[in-house]
């Protein structure tokens, strides 16, 4: 097992391109709120809005960017995407200190609002993601919210840095099992990809996890695993336009996120002779 300080030195190849896939999604977010911040609108409410140093949100997204039951919102609704991150900061120290890998929150969603996922590291970092790429939508009191919880935020994972990085471990293993028992589905023809975009959320948090662990002596296996199912899911992959709102491509570029560029091809589908 490495040392801290160990965890801080140069690593080999894999660590130097995984840094540099991290670099561009931080990268990525950073340009997002940046373009906010230099808007008109912006620029009519930021007497209200807490000063936050660029550092601070590379610090934040280098840790940064789903349970059952998760599903990207045809219409955004900023009520609840920042009362679901209140909740999940607020008891992510104690997911961090329990034996719990999905941390069912103490509050249930507003009614007639889809129920609240579960809390674990992936699902806190996408929402974040989520919130971020809409911020010209929040209105100032919101926005006030979304900075303060920000902040909250980089001061957890500066406090709980190696808690963070064995949690996510132990996320990633199962979100790997999770998305190859979907892939075997897929391959067998058991689902014939209509749940796709609902189910490519393991890969996505895959990768996202991964990011977090390049440091770690296990980040090269795990990578070799991921590695092999996207040879298992591209047998199947059919690229096409992006699954999610027009809003998240920026979060989420092709480059990066390929398999949100497509789904499965209909094996049914027969082509002209």
């Amino acid at each position: 097992m490495k040392t801290l300080l160990e965890s801080n030195r140069q690593g080999p190849a894999d660590d130097r391109a995984a840094n540099c896939r991290s670099r561009q999604n931080l990268s990525n977010q950073y340009t997002i709120i940046r373009r906010y911040r230099f808007s008109r609108d912006y620029q009519k409410r930021s007497s209200t809005i807490p000063v936050i140093a660029p550092d601070s949100f590379r610090q934040l997204f280098l840790i940064a960017a789903l349970p059952q039951g998760w599903c990207i919102m045809k219409s955004f609704q900023p009520e609840y995407s920042l009362q679901l991150l209140a909740l999940q900061l607020d008891e992510y120290e104690s997911y961090l200190l329990s034996k719990e890998l999905y941390w069912p929150l103490s509050h249930r969603a507003p009614s007639g609002s889809r129920p609240f996922l579960r809390l674990t590291t992936g699902n806190l970092m996408l929402n974040i993601n989520e919130i971020t790429v809409y911020l010209d939508l929040l209105n100032p009191s919101q926005e006030q919210q979304y900075f303060q919880l920000i902040l909250s935020w980089d001061s957890i994972r500066q406090k709980w840095r190696g808690t963070i990085q064995e949690k996510a471990l132990l996320e990633l293993k199962n979100r790997i099992k999770l998305w190859s028992a979907y892939l075997e589905d897929l391959i067998q023809g058991k689902d014939r990809g209509q749940s796709y975009s609902f189910e490519v959320r393991f890969r996505l948090i895959c990768s996202l996890l991964l990011d977090l662990l390049t440091d770690r002596e296990e980040f090269v296996d795990l990578q070799k695993q991921i590695r092999l199912l996207d040879q298992q899911l591209k047998t199947q992959f059919e690229p096409g336009p992006f699954l999610w709102p027009d809003r998240l491509r920026d979060m989420y570029p092709a480059d990066l996120y390929w398999f949100l560029y497509g789904k499965p091809a209909d094996k049914d589908q027969v082509e002209e002779p």
